[in-house]
């Protein structure tokens, strides 16, 4: 996927919102240009004290390539999903975060969902053959021992040629497969949402560092430090200080 195709496929008015929020929903006009710059806006020039002059390192949760890109940057690429294309990615990845700041979590998504080696053929889940670390976690997760006993002609497991033949063979289990897909489920429902988590808690500490930088509040008060007034936004508290001086 190239960086052309993933700035098509960002929502820059749901992060624009995802970040207001966050910073508290603030209206004041120095922040809003701030976020602008942060998802990518035009309303502003990038400048060194929004962070140009500081990289970062972004690592792909499906192909595990590395990205590094500015830090007004970051929050825009968190935004960024896998596109819903069945020539470059499985059914169950298309849509999710595509980037992440920890290195942990670089080709995460191909590791769990595939496609697969199958150069050395693939064992049945429930096989004592079975090696692959994620599967064998789900499995005892489930509470579902090596039971399967298929084997070959040499008494060995048998390993199937592909995800076809292994899924042929998996239905037989009638039982122990359903116990196995549900606890693979809320298992991975469990990281999804983990992991939105820690993508907003990586855009509010940057908007917390930006506006440090930029010397303001990332949460406007518009409380006039002359009288009991309060402003709602900074235009407006800007005007009002000025009837002080008349």
């Amino acid at each position: 996927m190239t960086m052309a195709t993933l700035d098509h496929d960002i929502d820059l008015a749901q992060a624009e919102a995802d970040l207001q929020n966050l910073a508290g929903g603030a209206d004041d006009g120095a922040l809003r240009a701030a976020l602008d710059r942060i998802t990518g806006g035009q309303s502003s020039k990038v400048e060194a004290t929004n962070g140009a002059d500081q990289w970062v390192t972004m690592y792909h949760r499906y192909d595990g390539r590395t990205h590094s890109v500015p830090r007004y940057m970051v929050a825009k690429l968190l935004t960024a999903r896998l596109l819903p294309d069945n020539d470059l990615y499985p059914r169950e990845v298309q849509g999710q975060q595509a980037w992440s700041l920890e290195a942990g979590k670089a080709g995460e998504l191909k590791a769990e969902y595939g496609p697969f080696d199958v150069s050395m053929g693939l064992p049945c889940y429930f096989s004592s053959a079975q090696h692959d670390p994620r599967i064998l976690a789900d499995r005892d997760g489930a509470g579902i021992p090596a039971f399967c006993r298929k084997n070959g002609k040499d008494g060995t497991p048998v390993l199937f040629s592909d995800a076809l033949n292994l899924a042929s063979h998996m239905k037989k289990h009638r039982n122990a497969l359903p116990a196995f897909d549900k606890y693979r489920a809320e298992r991975r429902e469990l990281e999804r949402e983990a992991q939105a988590i820690t993508s907003q808690d990586a855009m509010a500490e940057m908007v917390r560092t930006l506006m440090e930088q930029r010397g303001t509040s990332a949460i406007f008060d518009g409380e006039c430090d002359t009288c009991d007034f309060v402003a709602k936004n900074a235009a407006g508290l800007t005007k009002h200080k000025r009837t002080h001086s008349i």
